[in-house]
């Protein structure tokens, strides 16, 4: 493992960018529109994005054009909080798929 590299997908560069700017922008309606139009996303990645984030316990979201909030304060959020929540799960799912398709060849 050591030497190698991770690969960081698009995903984990948007959560952070959607977590910044729930912060940055706390005093105000944070809509997945407006963060849509903070990373040039289409609305509906960010929707999901939010979804993952919200599952993780990162941010609270209210329903229609309520807004987003973070669920902690942001000195309590780790980079790997987002990453965790963003990418781990995917990446979880591919290694136990691996090892499936291993036992199944004995």
């Amino acid at each position: 493992m050591k030497g190698e590299r991770m690969q960081i997908s698009s995903r984990f560069t948007i959560g952070v960018h959607t977590l910044l700017c729930i912060a940055y922008f706390k005093d105000e309606k944070v809509t997945s529109n407006f963060i849509a139009g903070s990373v040039n996303a289409n609305p509906v990645v960010i929707r999901r994005m939010l979804g993952q984030l919200k599952a993780a316990g990162l941010v609270t979201v209210e329903a229609g054009v309520g807004g987003a909030s973070l669920a902690r304060q942001p000195e309590d959020i780790t980079l790997l909080d987002v990453f965790d929540a963003v990418e781990a799960a995917p990446i979880a799912i591919a290694r136990l798929a691996s090892f499936s398709s291993c036992a199944s060849t004995r």
